[in-house]
């Protein structure tokens, strides 16, 4: 994390990589982001309503406890966004399948 110490505060722009092998947790208030092995993850926006954040390579696990505001992940091939309130995940379209974009 660009020599940042544990426990420090996420930023706009603040990105972080895991090599092989490797794996990272980084937490915001309610929400728990679990980086996999070979993993590019950034912080696009972060504030008290929302937090916006890019996966441009590896694997992403998103736990929400409590949701406070909105959480966005944007991947090369696709947005998931939830508003407060409404859950983050999967959600049938209209043949029954596929993802809540």
């Amino acid at each position: 994390m660009g020599g940042r110490h544990r426990q420090s505060p996420a930023y706009d722009g603040d990105q972080l990589y895991t090599g092989s092998a490797a794996r990272a947790e980084v937490h915001v208030p309610g929400t728990a982001f679990r980086l996999g092995d070979r993993t590019t993850f950034e912080f696009m926006n972060v504030d008290d309503r929302s937090v916006q954040v890019r996966l441009s390579a590896g694997t992403l696990v998103v736990r929400v406890r409590n949701l406070f505001g909105t959480i966005e992940i944007d991947t090369p091939n696709l947005r998931i966004r939830s508003l407060t309130g409404r859950p983050l995940g999967p959600a049938p379209n209209e043949c029954g399948t596929g993802p809540r974009a």
